[in-house]
């Protein structure tokens, strides 16, 4: 039997880097040394999504459409999808969109409690 993804709403990306990150984990559990190393190696290619790390914005902030993709954990195809939809209000700047944290964050936080309650029903 296969279990229903847990995180409802979340693209392939997203659900291919908890996929790595539980990996990962695994990994740090088992050796910190060379999980540091593999993490050494993948920022040297830019992968910055690898390793963990605290990602703390100003709520009053602007940011671009990647950086406030990155901070719901969603695609920057969702944040589109919010907007079109008017959940999300963004501001278009030079042909880019931006958008203000504490709006991505709540957004964010509201549509995942959302969808945990619909999946528990």
């Amino acid at each position: 039997m296969t279990n229903a993804w847990p995180y409802p709403g979340e693209g392939q990306i997203v659900r291919a880097r908890r996929v790595a990150a539980a990996y990962r984990q695994a990994l740090w559990d088992i050796d910190a040394e060379a999980c540091a190393e593999v993490d050494s190696l993948m920022l040297s290619f830019g992968q910055n999504w690898v390793a963990p790390r605290v990602v703390q914005y100003e709520p009053e902030r602007w940011l671009s459409a990647r950086d406030a993709a990155e901070l719901a954990a969603v695609e920057m195809a969702q944040l589109r999808q919010w907007r079109s939809r008017g959940l999300l209000t963004g501001q278009r700047i030079g042909g880019s969109w931006f958008y203000q944290a504490k709006e991505v964050m709540a957004l964010s936080t509201e549509v995942r409690r959302r969808n945990r309650s619909t999946e528990e029903e």
